[in-house]
C-alpha cells in the first residue's frame, strides 16, 4: 500500500477532527442540536477513516527500522480519534437536550474570538461572490463550513464556492471582524428598514 493513500487517510481525519471540535463548540456556545447531531454523524466518519488508516499502516511494506514510523501513524490516527470522541461527547450532551451551565455562557461571551452562524441575505455584499473573492482571510474570518439552502454542511469550503443568499455561514475569528461579515451579509433593504 501506498503511503500517499495513508496520508490522505491522516488528513481527512485530522481535517474531520478539527471540524468537529468546531461544530462541538458552536453546538454547545448555541444550544444547537443540529450541530451536535452533525458532530454524532462526523464521529462515525472518524471511526471509519481511523480502521482504515491502521489497516492500510499495517499493510507498508516493512522494513529494518521502521516499525517505529508506522507506530507513529497508528499513534496520530490514535489522537485524532480521541478527539473526535471529545467532540462527539461535548455533542451528545447538547443533543440530550442538557443546558449548559450560565458560567460558560459568560466564559464565551468573555472570549476575543469566537464562532458564528451568518445567514447570508439575497442581493447583500457577499451573495454571488466566490469566497476567494471575498478576501476574508484578510478580515481575520476562517470559513468553517457553509450550508447552502435544503443542503448539507460543506466542511472547509474551497475558495472557488460561490456564496449565495440563503447561505449559513460557520465562521470563527475576532468578534470585531464578524460582526463586519455579519453586516457585510445584510442587505440593503434590510439595514434600511
Amino acid at each position: 500500500m501506498s503511503l500517499e493513500k495513508i496520508e490522505n487517510l491522516l488528513l481527512r481525519l485530522l481535517d474531520t477532527s478539527r471540524t468537529m471540535i468546531d461544530l462541538a463548540y458552536s453546538a454547545l456556545l448555541y444550544n444547537d442540536k443540529v450541530f451536535a447531531e452533525e458532530v454524532l454523524k462526523l464521529e462515525e466518519e472518524v471511526d471509519e477513516l481511523h480502521t482504515e488508516l491502521e489497516l492500510e499502516a499495517l499493510k507498508l511494506k516493512r522494513q529494518e527500522g521502521e516499525e517505529r514510523g508506522v507506530l507513529g501513524l497508528i499513534r496520530l490516527g490514535l489522537s485524532a480519534e480521541a478527539i473526535s470522541d471529545a467532540a462527539a461527547s461535548i455533542a451528545d450532551v447538547v443533543a440530550r437536550g442538557f443546558e449548559p451551565h450560565p458560567i460558560l455562557r459568560v466564559a464565551f461571551n468573555e472570549a476575543e474570538e469566537g464562532i458564528a452562524l451568518i445567514r447570508v441575505d439575497d442581493g447583500s455584499e457577499l451573495d454571488g461572490k466566490s469566497l476567494d473573492e471575498l478576501e476574508l482571510d484578510e478580515m481575520g474570518i476562517k470559513i468553517l463550513a457553509v450550508k447552502k439552502l435544503g443542503g448539507r454542511w460543506i466542511r472547509n469550503p474551497p475558495g472557488n464556492l460561490i456564496v449565495s443568499g440563503q447561505d449559513l455561514l460557520m465562521v470563527s475569528g475576532y468578534r470585531d471582524s464578524i460582526e463586519e461579515l455579519r453586516e457585510m451579509a445584510s442587505s440593503s433593504e434590510t439595514e434600511e428598514e
